[in-house]
């Protein structure tokens, strides 16, 4: 095996392990704390486990970004399926690629191939005909090198079903929008579940490397972290200063137990330090075994095992303990009490949500940061909420009423719909 051209030091992390190396004993502890939580069991028996598992770990330890895979929806209809066609086309302005090998690059393409799969699509009002997915590179990765990751990819994750996928790289780094036909030819639907989302992300990760691109795709757990992820829908709520329920009806749940408990621990919390606390240790044995490996060893073999070992040591010791929301939400509502502030469980979901977009900036960088612009528009659009009306029968006020709820609607499908939403 040798390495792609170009590739980064890390990209074929493989290659790093000493032959015959085959590590110390895994650290045990009891089982019920060594079952990560069940949100986070995709992946449980591949990620970390043998020599493979080392080698990710190595990966991780040496700065390897996440591969980032997203479903960003799914789409009923022929109505629904060609507004998101159309936008991954940018309105036939970017030639798509399609599972058959060919390139869509005129409005009669884009009709031929939804005409093809609207053929199929389910008569369920609550259907899923088409999957919209989006797949992030990081910072440099050219949109061709995007292009081949896709093609390689979109088969393990289309199993046999038609796809069409288009390159953007308007935002500063490529990244892929893809179209998953929902049934194959058996009439078998595609079925998503957080393990195949991981397994997703996997192959992705692999995928990349092989083009020398050094990607990760450990998961949240591993790298310290107890929070899901944000909805795109959520996202786009919290863009225009308003709070998703889901987030006020957490930030609830988590006072209401401050209240009754004093804290907000629970055996789901206990799990995730657990599984903390076995990832370092595991990454601190890691290192032990380098270090020994190096003592045999001479010149730059010995010198790549110390750089190895040091790398593993510090990203062990650099593993945040991994929260919860339940937690986070607890934390800021205990210092809000502390400052005497009033606790409300929108001021305390706002709170966190300034954090973690405090700690996104940080973590990205300016070059990932919101566009003003995008802000600008959102704020210029928002519709001024008119008095709610009162009990006297004011025709007016209900009709003006009814028009701000079906105006604030259309805004929330407009942001649902990424036909019409910026990336």
């Amino acid at each position: 095996m040798t390495r792609a051209e170009g590739a980064p030091a890390w990209g074929a992390i493989e290659l790093e392990l000493p032959r015959g190396h085959r590590g110390r004993p895994a650290v045990r502890t009891p089982r019920d704390e060594t079952r990560p939580p069940r949100s986070d069991r995709a992946g449980r028996a591949g990620w970390g486990a043998g020599a493979g598992g080392r080698a990710q770990r190595l990966r991780a330890a040496s700065g390897a970004r996440q591969a980032v895979v997203k479903i960003i929806g799914y789409r009923k209809g022929r109505g629904q399926a060609g507004r998101t066609l159309d936008y991954v086309a940018r309105r036939e302005r970017i030639d798509m690629e399609t599972s058959g090998g060919e390139t869509l690059s005129t409005r009669e393409d884009l009709q031929s191939l939804l005409d093809e799969w609207s053929a199929t699509f389910s008569e369920r009002a609550d259907g899923r005909d088409v999957m919209h997915l989006m797949v992030s590179f990081p910072e440099g990765v050219a949109p061709e090198t995007a292009r081949e990751i896709a093609r390689a990819t979109l088969p393990e994750i289309a199993q046999g079903r038609d796809w069409a996928f288009a390159v953007h790289d308007d935002t500063g780094h490529a990244h892929v929008h893809a179209l998953v036909r929902m049934r194959g030819p058996d009439g078998r639907q595609l079925r998503t579940t957080r393990d195949t989302l991981q397994r997703w992300r996997e192959a992705t990760a692999r995928n990349a490397r092989a083009r020398g691109v050094a990607l990760e795709a450990s998961p949240r757990w591993a790298r310290g972290r107890g929070e899901k992820g944000e909805r795109f829908w959520e996202r786009a709520m919290r863009a225009r200063g308003e709070t998703p329920r889901r987030h006020r009806d957490a930030a609830r749940d988590a006072i209401a137990m401050l209240d009754r408990d004093g804290d907000a621990t629970t055996r789901f919390e206990r799990l995730i330090a657990a599984t903390g606390k076995r990832e370092r240790a595991a990454l601190a044995a890691l290192s032990w075994d380098l270090l020994a490996q190096a003592r045999g060893a001479s010149g730059e073999e010995r010198a790549r095992l110390l750089r190895l070992a040091e790398a593993a040591a510090r990203h062990g010791e650099a593993l945040p303990q991994a929260r919860t929301r339940r937690q986070a939400l607890a934390a800021i509502a205990e210092e809000m009490r502390a400052r005497g502030k009033r606790v409300d469980p929108e001021g305390v979901a706002q709170a966190l949500a300034r954090e973690r977009d405090a700690a996104d900036r940080a973590r990205d960088g300016p070059g990932r940061a919101p566009r003003a612009a995008d802000s600008a528009r959102r704020t210029s659009e928002r519709p001024v909420e008119p008095p709610t009306p009162g009990h006297d029968g004011d025709q007016d006020a209900l009709r003006r009423h009814a028009e701000w709820l079906a105006a604030r609607e259309a805004r929330r499908d407009r942001d649902r719909d990424p036909g019409r939403e910026p990336d």
